[in-house]
């Protein structure tokens, strides 16, 4: 009995990797930048992380995500940095049998949108994909109808996305985006809500993202800084 269960739970691992690998795209246009720091050796000194608490829909996130975000990501300052999205925001969730239910602060196309950035953030895996894709989605005023289009832009395969979307796969990564969104210390009282190596992090949202990662960083620094 021990064998089969483990057999079955090694054909379900491989296949759910065989998902995310299969939503990667077919030629990676979009990676984030390679920038050297002169002959300094940035390796032995901690990343900065970058974590973006955010709702599809929101329109401050949207511009955070559009500026200051997307300008640090395309610099040098990306070489010191780890970034991570978690989309849940403002919205709520109630158990119902064994799925989750979700209400979302602007409607039920938020809703949508959160989980479809949930599903790619977890399929895509690397972050110079899918950050690209979601800088793509919320610079749309529909980011959860955005998917194929903007997945087709960027040469990312969208089936398993959409299939995540409305799965009982894709409803477990959205709670968890909730639990890590209900884990933060102080709890949110707002979004977009930015948190660099753990802590609030006012000034990275209110347009001093670049001085924050820069300060914070305690190796050399780079071109950008």
């Amino acid at each position: 009995m021990r064998s089969s269960v483990a057999l079955f739970a090694l054909v379900a691992l491989l296949g759910f990797a065989a998902a995310g690998a299969s939503a990667m795209p077919a030629h990676k246009f979009h990676h984030r930048p390679v920038h050297h720091n002169g002959d300094a050796d940035t390796a032995a000194y901690p990343l900065i992380e970058i974590t973006l608490y955010m709702e599809s829909l929101c329109p401050d996130c949207q511009a955070l995500i559009a500026g200051d975000l997307w300008n640090v990501w395309n610099s040098s300052i990306s070489s010191i940095m780890n970034l991570t999205l978690v989309p849940y925001g403002n919205a709520k969730e109630s158990q119902s049998g064994s799925t989750w239910e979700f209400t979302c602060q602007h409607g039920m196309y938020e809703c949508v949108g959160n989980v479809l950035e949930t599903c790619a953030i977890n399929l895509l895996q690397n972050s110079t994909v899918w950050f690209p894709f979601i800088h793509c989605l919320e610079g749309t005023s529909a980011p959860n109808a955005a998917g194929p289009a903007c997945a087709a832009k960027l040469g990312i395969n969208f089936d398993p996305i959409d299939a995540c979307m409305t799965s009982a796969q894709g409803n477990a990564m959205e709670h968890e985006m909730a639990l890590k969104t209900a884990a933060l210390v102080p709890a949110h009282t707002y979004v977009p809500w930015v948190t660099l190596n753990g802590a609030h992090c006012v000034p990275c949202e209110n347009g001093h993202l670049k001085q924050a990662i820069c300060g914070a960083y305690t190796g050399p620094k780079p071109a950008d800084c």
